[in-house]
């Protein structure tokens, strides 16, 4: 943590590695600014497989009666080894994805703002991109933007 003029600012790596329906490791680097009031080992953008959590889910204490108010963004490097939505799992899959044809490394970034606008519940804008996962005629860069509202307990 470190205090940036009028707000409050923090820098987080992260290093992770999954056995799963995506067997992966990777690392990722998130940042956030402003009025911030959760600790940072609550702050997990980079869990981000398919879908977006909202902010974090543990409640913070208000700073001189103010709510949390701050801008994030960040990148997470991901080295898949294999993937069981794209190359299928236990059962028979019409459509599968030869180990040659998924793409290994993979890159996200994402940008978003999050405003605390009563006690402990949040909203949260974000935008996210993701580099190709495999190759062929159908492949493009998944890109998807959302508005998550969410309550901590």
């Amino acid at each position: 943590d470190a205090t940036a003029g009028p707000g409050r600012h923090e820098l987080k790596t992260a290093y992770e590695a999954n056995i799963g329906f995506s067997t992966d490791f990777n690392a990722s680097l998130s940042w956030r600014w402003g009025r911030i009031n959760t600790p940072w080992y609550g702050f997990n953008p980079q869990h981000s497989q398919y879908i977006q959590l909202g902010a974090p889910v543990v409640a913070g204490r208000q700073k001189s009666g103010k709510r949390e108010l701050y801008l994030w963004a960040g990148t997470t490097v991901k080295y898949r080894f294999y993937s069981s939505l794209l190359q299928g799992q236990f059962r028979e899959s019409v459509v599968t994805l030869g180990s040659d044809e998924v793409e290994k490394l993979l890159a996200q970034f994402w940008l978003g703002a999050t405003w605390e606008f009563a006690d402990d519940v949040r909203g949260s804008f974000f935008y996210r991109v993701s580099s190709k996962e495999f190759e062929g005629p159908n492949a493009h860069y998944p890109v998807w933007a959302g508005l998550v509202i969410s309550r901590a307990y």
